[in-house]
């Protein structure tokens, strides 16, 4: 009986102990603020459909300067004969660190922005990364989407060039240095509404 009685009043310490000790509920999980915190870690900046940023599609070349995002700026087709766009890099003193985007503003002077094509740091509506994602990866989410995808092989850029359009409506370019094929290259470009090319003489 005593030997009993003992062995219980053992168990009945250990159980005391345990409770004691125990570690408070929800210890082993990371505090919200970690978990916040988390989740709000940036992929990118996000490359719409109608622009980045502060940018939009059709914006004036003095407002998009005017947003603090465009600095560098440069001629890129010669030829005298047609209004060349003007290019600015994504250099300016409130762009996105890690964003490498060029636009295009077309028009003269009183140009327009009628292109932006992207290299780096950025990331589109469906998760899609210049550098990052492949032109299969690229085709499949926006298959998946619903919208139409057709891709062909440009050989004055030696890549192909992947269309992405919503109807009738081109609305993005991919652009993949190597053939569609089993070999899953990461995209060198991802371009809106499409890859820009000077206009042939």
């Amino acid at each position: 009986m005593l030997r009993a009685a003992s062995l219980l009043s053992s168990v009945a310490l250990l159980a005391a102990v345990a409770v004691t000790t125990a570690a408070p509920a929800g210890a082993d999980r990371p505090a919200p603020a970690a978990v916040a915190s988390a989740k709000r870690v940036p992929v990118g900046t996000l490359l719409r459909l109608d622009g980045i940023d502060k940018l939009r599609l059709g914006m004036t070349r003095n407002a998009g300067y005017a947003t603090g995002q465009l600095r560098t700026t440069a001629e890129t087709c010669l030829d005298g004969k047609r209004p060349l766009p003007i290019t600015y890099g994504s250099d300016g003193p409130k762009a996105a660190p890690a964003a490498r985007y060029t636009a295009y503003f077309r028009g003269g002077r009183n140009g327009r922005l009628t292109h932006v094509t992207a290299f780096g740091g950025v990331v589109t509506e469906l998760g899609i990364r210049p550098g990052v994602s492949t032109g299969q990866q690229l085709v499949a989410r926006y298959k998946r989407a619903g919208y139409t995808v057709r891709s062909e092989w440009v050989a004055n850029l030696n890549a192909t060039v992947i269309h992405v359009l919503r109807g009738r409506r081109q609305v993005l370019d991919g652009l993949v240095s190597a053939r569609l094929g089993r070999r899953r290259t990461p995209l060198t470009a991802v371009a809106i509404p499409r890859y820009f090319l000077c206009p042939s003489r």
